[in-house]
């Protein structure tokens, strides 16, 4: 079962603001450290290596994304900024398994 905010994505090409991932968190609205703690949720269940795409519109996310994937070992994939949404791509770490 998705948690709020979560939602399990099919690999898709069609939109600006979607890249291939394994779980999209919809953080816009939420305000710091939200967008960081749906985004840690959705790691916890997730296999090493996948890869999480979060949406944000608070303008922290990018900053405390990047100091999350420095200090947890999770690789930054992305950080782009459209039309005042952030769209922040990770991979879970390795050797990081579920729950």
């Amino acid at each position: 079962m998705a948690a709020e905010g979560l939602e399990r994505r099919e690999q898709n090409s069609t939109s600006d603001m979607v890249t291939r991932h394994d779980a999209l968190v919809d953080a816009r609205g939420l305000a710091c450290p939200l967008p960081l703690v749906k985004a840690r949720q959705a790691l916890m269940v997730l296999e090493p290596g996948a890869v999480v795409c979060v949406l944000a519109t608070d303008p922290a996310a990018a900053d405390d994304f990047t100091n999350f994937c420095e200090h947890g070992g999770h690789v930054l994939l992305e950080i782009r900024e459209a039309d005042g949404v952030l769209k922040i791509v990770l991979a879970k770490r390795a050797g990081q398994g579920t729950g």
